[in-house]
């Protein structure tokens, strides 16, 4: 499975004190990538899985005020990455 999202959100008005139009909204990232695969196998008599995830999250603003951003900046763009695997039976589940 796969999923993006692409946000633009910004001001659309300044009517906030030290704030211009068009601003980034702070927290909201514009690209925002997920990936998920699994496989599952017979294993014995139990059922097993192997799974990956990869989660992309772009940079962000913190402050929607013009002299706050500049001074505190951005949050920088991450990847997580998790891996992980187990067995079912009956339901019994260990992962």
């Amino acid at each position: 499975r796969a999923a993006a999202t692409y946000l633009q959100s910004e001001l659309t008005s300044a009517t906030i004190p030290e704030t211009s139009e068009g601003t980034r909204l702070p927290v909201a990232p514009e690209l925002k990538l997920d990936l998920n695969a699994r496989y599952e196998f017979p294993l014995g008599n139990w059922e097993g899985f192997l799974q990956g995830n990869v989660s992309y999250v772009g940079d962000r603003t913190i402050d929607i005020r013009d002299t706050e951003a500049a001074l505190i900046g951005t949050l920088p763009d991450y990847t997580i990455v998790d891996a992980s695997m187990g067995i079912s039976q009956n339901g019994l589940s260990i992962s």
